[in-house]
């Protein structure tokens, strides 16, 4: 493979972005939540991903705040959403991310409807 001369931008967003979609996609995650005000405010006027912080220069540091499944092992949810954003990264950026941190934010459980027919009646 021979590489072209030149360089190519990549934006924080776009990184975030694939960030979101390869966490998204993972075993266990069922969301994204914001851990405090201004990450909140900023997804809001759609100034970032929610549960998603991105840094790109100098290095590549990404931190995720994620609400996984009940029932699953919380570890092994990080370890599968670790591989799997560092090898997204990898393949549409072509660098590594350096700093990963993820943040467990809750545990989503289902909870019965009404109608459900185990539902309890109280």
């Amino acid at each position: 493979m021979n590489p072209v001369p030149g360089h190519a931008l990549v934006t924080r967003r776009a990184v975030a972005d694939v960030v979101r979609d390869a966490a998204a996609g993972s075993y266990g995650v069922v969301g994204f939540t914001n851990p405090n005000i201004r990450t909140w405010l900023q997804s809001l006027v759609r100034y970032s991903a929610p549960g998603v912080t991105v840094r790109i220069a100098p290095t590549i540091d990404v931190r995720l705040s994620l609400r996984v499944a009940f029932g699953v092992p919380v570890a092994e949810v990080a370890s599968n959403v670790e591989s799997a954003v560092r090898y997204a990264v990898r393949h549409a950026v072509g660098r590594e991310v350096d700093t990963f941190v993820i943040h467990v934010a809750g545990v989503q459980v289902r909870r019965p409807r009404r109608s459900d027919p185990g539902a309890s009646a109280g």
